[in-house]
């Protein structure tokens, strides 16, 4: 049986919970993988992409690489082209082909509690990599998608607006996503949740650490539905080792993982 050699790399690396999470995966499915973390600065990574064509059969990438390892790949999967940042790389033993699996990851989370996302409002608070990804899919999927920032942003398809239009853009919103770090473990909180009022919308919280975020505790005191961010991290995973290896994570594993989530992070 072949063993794919796999990687996460950042600045820092040693945090990340990709090692875990794809080491259960190929528990799960059977497939043999070894999986490491490496600490790559940014001065180092021409030379980490550069070895990594005989060494490894495919890496996570976070940050602060996502953008910056672009011109080093020698191709780009429309995923990653549409949103300008790489987070997986896979050696095709020709070529490194850079992908991005996070708006594979939001509307696979989404589709238990909303469906299609073709024809619904979604209200994007943040306009980070992750937010570009998000819109970017969601657009795709057929979305309207209103993007809610500090700064100007102009995404194509997408809808501007400001953080002091939040209460007003999110009233008809029929999905309102959390892609800033407001809420995350040490960071500072939104100011108030007024947004949530007046509406029915399924709110996605992308942090994960702490599991449930004020958002999320204030969206379900108003009967709201939600979605935590442990599963947009997850089935990013799950297309990138589908990427790697060739072997699809069903719905089961995936499942059965995020119950375990709190056990190993």
């Amino acid at each position: 049986m072949k063993t794919f050699r796999l990687a996460v790399i950042g600045d820092p690396a040693r945090h990340s919970l990709s090692p875990k999470i794809h080491s259960m995966f190929a528990d799960a499915l059977g497939v043999s993988v070894s999986y490491e973390a490496i600490d790559v600065t940014s001065d180092r990574l021409a030379e980490f992409v550069r070895s990594s064509r005989r060494e490894f059969d495919g890496y996570n990438v976070t940050m602060p690489h996502k953008e910056t390892i672009i011109p080093l790949l020698d191709t780009l999967a429309i995923s990653a082209g549409e949103c300008g940042a790489v987070n997986a790389v896979r050696n095709t033993g020709r070529t490194l082909e850079g992908h991005s699996t996070d708006g594979y990851g939001v509307l696979r989370s989404l589709k238990p509690v909303l469906g299609e996302v073709s024809g619904k409002h979604a209200v994007i608070i943040g306009a980070g990599g992750a937010a570009i990804a998000a819109a970017t899919a969601m657009v795709k999927a057929g979305a309207k998608v209103t993007v809610v920032s500090r700064r100007e942003i102009e995404l194509p398809g997408t809808d501007a607006a400001y953080f002091g239009q939040l209460n007003e853009v999110c009233k008809d919103a029929e999905v309102i996503i959390n892609a800033t770090p407001l809420g995350m473990a040490g960071k500072e909180e939104f100011a108030d949740f007024e947004f949530l009022s007046g509406t029915a919308a399924v709110v996605f919280e992308f942090i994960y650490k702490p599991r449930e975020t004020q958002l999320l505790r204030e969206a379900r005191i108003r009967g709201l539905e939600t979605v935590e961010g442990i599963s947009l991290l997850i089935w990013q995973a799950a297309e990138a080792f589908r990427i790697f290896t060739g072997t699809e994570v069903s719905d089961e594993v995936v499942s059965e993982i995020c119950k375990k989530f709190e056990t190993f992070v």
